[in-house]
C-alpha cells in the first residue's frame, strides 16, 4: 500500500533541502533602488515617469509574479494657495512586447485609489509647500519571460482657482521582489 501523507513528526530536520522544497510563492530575487532627485510636472493629468528609479529585470519564468513597491514624498515645487490630488502608479515596457502606463490604474479601474490630497488654500500661515508621504504596492503579472522594465509614475491634478504651478516628487525607494508562479 502507498503511503500518501507523512506525519510532521516523521520527517527529519536536515531531510528537507531547498533543492526539494518547491511550490508557488518562494522569493526568487528582490530589486531595489533608490534617488533624491526631483521630478517635477506642471501638467495636469499625464503620468510623468520617475526615470531615476527605473529597473529592468529579466523573469526567471513566464509564470512569475512581482511585488512592486514605490514610497517617496509629494514636493509643491512652485506656487501658493494650492489645492491638488497627487497620484502614483507603475509604468511596465516588456522588450519587444507592450507598454502599460500606470498598470494599476489600467488593471483595477480605479477602485484602488492610490490618490492623495493635499489643500491649503485658507491656510493664513503661509504654508505653501506639499512634504506629504506617499506610498502604493502592487502585484503584478505580467505572463512573459522577456526582459520588463518597471517604473514609478506619478501624475498631479490641481483645483480650479489655486495659483500653484508645479508639483513633483522627491525619487523615492523603489523595490521589487520576484516571487515563483
Amino acid at each position: 500500500m502507498a503511503v500518501t501523507t507523512i506525519p510532521t513528526a516523521g520527517i527529519a530536520d536536515d531531510a528537507v533541502t531547498a533543492a526539494k522544497a518547491s511550490g508557488l510563492g518562494k522569493i526568487i530575487a528582490i530589486y531595489q533602488d533608490y534617488s533624491s532627485t526631483q521630478v517635477d510636472s506642471s501638467t495636469d493629468n499625464s503620468y510623468i515617469d520617475v526615470t531615476d528609479l527605473a529597473i529592468t529585470l529579466t523573469p526567471a519564468s513566464s509564470s512569475s509574479k512581482f511585488w512592486l513597491s514605490y514610497n517617496t514624498h509629494g514636493s509643491n515645487n512652485a506656487g501658493a494657495s494650492q489645492a491638488l490630488n497627487v497620484s502614483i502608479d507603475f509604468k511596465r515596457a516588456i522588450s519587444g512586447g507592450t507598454t502599460t502606463s500606470n498598470i494599476i490604474n489600467a488593471t483595477d479601474s480605479g477602485a484602488m485609489n492610490r490618490r492623495y490630497n493635499y489643500d491649503n488654500r485658507s491656510s493664513t500661515l503661509g504654508i505653501n509647500y506639499l512634504n506629504c508621504m506617499l506610498g502604493v504596492t502592487w502585484l503584478d503579472s505580467p505572463s512573459t519571460a522577456s526582459a520588463i522594465t518597471y517604473t514609478p509614475q506619478f501624475n498631479k491634478y490641481q483645483w480650479a482657482g489655486t495659483s500653484g504651478t508645479s508639483m513633483g516628487v522627491n525619487g523615492g525607494l523603489f523595490q521589487i521582489m520576484e516571487f515563483s508562479g
